[in-house]
């Protein structure tokens, strides 16, 4: 099992909570932007501590073990098995012409063949691209986190994912869906049951 997460900043909740995922794609346009792909046109947006940070702070069972610059990092956990690919300075999927590194086709093609064997997919206040979902299974597992790396709260219906929510063809596509709040695991066995509980929170999940 494998897990995609696009915008994952410095989020590792997934690494405790999701024990039996052996792959971990994370993807973010850290720290050239911080806004995604129009990020890249100012430097406002750059946080340029971010990879420091995120090997700072991943948990110190995840190893770097990629230590000749090889794009990109990667990290594992030599107990478990499990490994987490971190693609930085990356807007994926858009303005793949602008990457900030030397990142090459062979590399574009073996993140996209790993995606395509995900089983999951993490949001977290970031809507990812409906093209991605062009790239993921036929069916996968929604994973849904209220609050982001800083605690911030990111889920408020219905602003979720509106690509998602309002196109059944691709809610049919999930296997599962699963909520991350506030340190608890909730899974609902599809979005219907996902929008109905956010309905019932009425406006956002606070608790």
């Amino acid at each position: 099992m494998s897990l995609v997460y696009i915008g994952c900043g410095l989020d590792f909740a997934p690494l405790e909570h999701f024990t039996k995922i052996k792959r971990f794609i994370y993807i973010d346009s850290l720290p050239k932007s911080s806004n995604g792909y129009s990020g890249f046109i100012s430097s406002k947006f750059s946080r340029k501590n971010y990879c420091d940070d995120f090997r700072r702070n991943i948990p110190k069972e995840f190893v770097k073990v990629n230590i000749n610059h090889t794009y990109p990092d990667v990290f594992m956990n030599h107990f478990t098995g499990q490994t987490l690919l971190l693609y930085y300075n990356l807007p994926f999927p858009w303005g793949q012409q602008i990457y900030q590194h030397s990142i090459s086709k062979k590399d574009i093609d073996l993140l996209i063949h790993y995606i395509g064997e995900s089983t999951h997919l993490m949001v977290c206040g970031f809507d990812p691209h409906v093209d991605v979902l062009t790239l993921l299974p036929k069916e996968f597992i929604l994973v849904v986190k209220n609050r982001d790396e800083t605690g911030k709260k990111t889920l408020d219906y219905p602003s979720l994912c509106s690509e998602l929510v309002f196109q059944p063809i691709y809610q049919q596509r999930f296997k599962e869906v699963v909520l991350l709040s506030d340190g608890n695991v909730i899974t609902m066995p599809n979005y219907a049951h996902f929008l109905k509980f956010l309905t019932m929170k009425k406006t956002s999940l606070s608790y």
